[in-house]
């Protein structure tokens, strides 16, 4: 948490003040958080004041919109497919190198052929997930 409880410029204005709408407002001392209307012609649509709200409460950010939250769903989704066939890609490395000076390398070999197969498998799905 910043010096101003996480007010991102002056504390007890939220970000983008020239603009009316929602903004998650938290406790500092639970997990409560509440949504406080502003106003950039009145400020805060709460009975509280200005001064009072930037003591008492620390600044989440401002509320998204359905088409905020849907795109960074479909990034997060895409990153963490980019991640996950990565990964299959780097193990079936790791198991066809170690194929070569164990006793068990026709496991190890088809262990890695599995792997590279789930990456390209995400990668496709990755792909084709263009929402």
């Amino acid at each position: 948490m910043s010096d101003n409880n996480g007010w991102p410029g002056k504390p007890g204005v939220p970000m983008n003040p020239e603009r009316d709408g929602p903004h998650w407002l938290g406790d500092p001392d639970s997990d409560r958080a509440f949504v406080v209307d502003w106003s950039a012609a009145i400020g805060w649509l709460s009975m509280f004041t200005q001064d009072t709200i930037a003591a008492y409460m620390r600044y989440l950010g401002p509320c998204l919109t359905p088409a905020e939250v849907d795109a960074r769903i479909a990034k997060a989704r895409k990153d963490g497919m980019k991640d996950a066939a990565k990964w299959h890609e780097v193990r079936s490395m790791e198991l066809s190198g170690k194929a070569g000076v164990a006793r068990n390398f026709r496991q190890l070999l088809r262990q890695s052929d599995f792997h590279m197969e789930s990456a390209a498998e995400i990668r496709a799905l990755a792909k084709g997930d263009q929402k």
